[in-house]
């Protein structure tokens, strides 16, 4: 093999092996992104911020009634939504949140919503 082909090989694999890395990154990174960005937001208790988050009432005084030592463990993997705006689950105090991530570019994600379950209504 002469020297072009090598190297057209070399950028063909590289191209191949970045492009797997970015989709296997985009389909892993969004829930440990969400998780990491609702506890800081408990943490530093940013009330501007929750209420601008939050789908409802319900959601907000939940959120605002968290203690700065409450963390959200786990985000589900997609659960359904575009390739701009993403829907996950996780759980929050024993209490089941619905997150809606928005993409803001290739590989950063922003909340765009959470909405939490009303546990009492669920148990019929």
């Amino acid at each position: 093999m002469n020297k072009k082909v090598k190297t057209t090989l070399y950028i063909i694999v590289i191209a191949g092996g970045l492009f797997a890395s970015y989709s296997w990154l985009s389909i892993r990174y969004v829930p440990i992104l969400a998780r990491s960005q609702i506890n800081q937001i408990i943490r530093k208790h940013d009330v501007r911020k929750i209420k601008k988050i939050s789908a409802n009432k319900k959601t907000e005084k939940f959120l605002i009634s968290l203690k700065s030592d409450v963390h959200c463990r786990e985000v589900s993997d997609f659960q359904g939504g575009t390739t701009e705006l993403g829907y996950y689950s996780a759980s929050i105090k024993d209490t089941q949140v619905g997150i809606y991530m928005e993409k803001k570019s290739n590989l950063y994600w922003k909340i765009k919503k959470i909405t939490s379950f009303n546990r009492e209504n669920t148990k019929k």
